[in-house]
């Protein structure tokens, strides 16, 4: 076999490969979408049927606020055990300006709390939608790669296969080993194709399952470190710290309120008729009014409860966020040092010039292809450990921008581009 020969048909299988995965890729789609088409598409279709909506639209569309009645009542009684004659009573009992103003707070804050819990599910949606997307991006050059390595693995069998033919000193072990190789590439290749279609199939709807989705405007590496470094990282934009507030100023106005109800005095007004001919008609009015003693010991177990209630509130949101602070921690630590690993792995492929190497030696006559192979196999191996890292990073920083609440901040933004395009 000769090295010039081998060097061309590779050449020419390497190419060929490419168009025709190239040209395959753009049949099998009608239209495409790029990330920030395909975000937005998303968005709007969780907005559609967002949670809470029916509970907002009750509370906004009906009257919540506590009337200023709170109770009438009518009451009927014979005079004197005539039961001809009748006495007529009716009472008027009154929420007090402060009871009003602790319900309507209370009322405000189940309004917002729907509102958090809606920001939260769409927060859901956009991660598992970002990690869909950076999974889809990096299965699809780990199949690049691991189709380049499979035609490789051919190679290497079909010039194993020669030699035995032509009953040259073979080490069979490299054979068994380079089928056995063969076999792990073409599986791991099934299942990255499947899962490259449960990932399409996740993302786009069903009636579009054919579109392409491009990827020319990937955010790099660089402007990643860039926006993490430059970005304010707390967990106080998330939106369970939001609703850890909510619940705590929802406590306070239960607590108020019940202390309102127990420093009330005013019990009712009572205007009376009775109903006697005897009397003249001015005599048979008369106004009157109930009074309440407020001792504290009658509202005592009530009033207690609401404020242990309320510290407890306090307590969970304390405790809440210092956990969410300290999962925050951890994720921008781990995305620090997957950074440093990225820069090292950068600086050993610079320093080990592979691919300058492969270029070299490809102009070389009388090297073995073999020779070529394996260093092209090194080649591949070092940008399979490149994506890992890389993939790592990717998914690190949904989750970051996750934890501290920036993927829902207003307006929203695909994080996954370098222009960070509006949705």
């Amino acid at each position: 076999m000769k090295i010039n020969s081998f060097q061309n048909i590779y050449r020419v299988t390497v190419i060929t490969f490419f168009l025709l995965s190239q040209s395959s890729f753009c049949l099998t789609g009608q239209s495409s979408k790029n990330t920030t088409q395909l975000l937005s598409k998303i968005i709007k279709k969780n907005t559609d049927s967002i949670p809470y909506a029916e509970n907002l639209d009750f509370i906004q569309n009906n009257r919540q606020e506590m009337p200023l009645l709170n109770e009438i009542n009518f009451r009927t009684e014979s005079d004197e055990a005539e039961f001809e004659l009748q006495r007529y009573q009716v009472r008027f009992k009154f929420n007090t300006m402060k009871e009003r103003q602790s319900a309507k707070e209370i009322i405000n804050n189940k309004k917002l709390q729907y509102k958090i819990r809606q920001n939260s599910y769409l927060l859901d949606k956009l991660e598992e939608a970002n990690v869909d997307i950076v999974k889809l991006y990096y299965t699809k050059k780990e199949i690049q790669l691991q189709k380049e390595e499979l035609l490789l693995l051919q190679d290497k069998k079909n010039i194993y296969n020669k030699l035995i033919n032509n009953g040259s000193d073979f080490d069979v072990d490299k054979w068994l080993s380079n089928e056995k190789n063969i076999l792990e590439i073409t599986t791991k290749l099934i299942k990255n194709k499947s899962l490259l279609s449960d990932l399409k199939y996740r993302l786009l709807e069903r009636d579009t399952i054919n579109e392409t989705i491009q990827f020319n405007d990937w955010l790099s590496a660089y402007n990643l470190r860039l926006f993490v470094n430059d970005s304010a990282v707390n967990s106080n934009m998330h939106p369970s710290y939001a609703m850890n507030k909510a619940k705590e100023e929802e406590a306070t106005a239960e607590y108020e309120f019940e202390k309102d109800q127990a420093k009330e005095w005013f019990d009712f007004l009572q205007f009376e008729y009775k109903g006697n001919d005897k009397l003249l008609p001015n005599k048979e009015f008369s106004l009157g009014m109930g009074i309440i003693i407020p001792f504290k010991s009658f509202s005592r177990i009530k009033v207690n409860n609401a404020y242990l209630e309320l510290m407890e509130s306090k307590y969970e949101t304390q405790t809440e966020n210092e956990e969410a602070e300290k999962r925050l921690f951890e994720t921008y630590s781990k995305l620090d040092r997957l950074f440093m690993e990225y820069d090292l792995f950068r600086k050993f492929k610079e320093k080990q010039k592979t691919q300058e190497t492969y270029d070299t030696y490809l102009k070389s006559p009388s090297l073995s292809p073999l020779f070529l192979i394996n260093i092209k196999q090194v080649i591949i191996s070092q940008e399979k450990k490149n994506i890992i890292i890389e993939k790592e990073i990717y998914l690190t920083y949904i989750k970051l921008l996750s934890q501290s609440g920036i993927l829902i901040q207003i307006p929203l933004r695909n994080y996954l581009n370098n222009e960070l395009s509006e949705l």
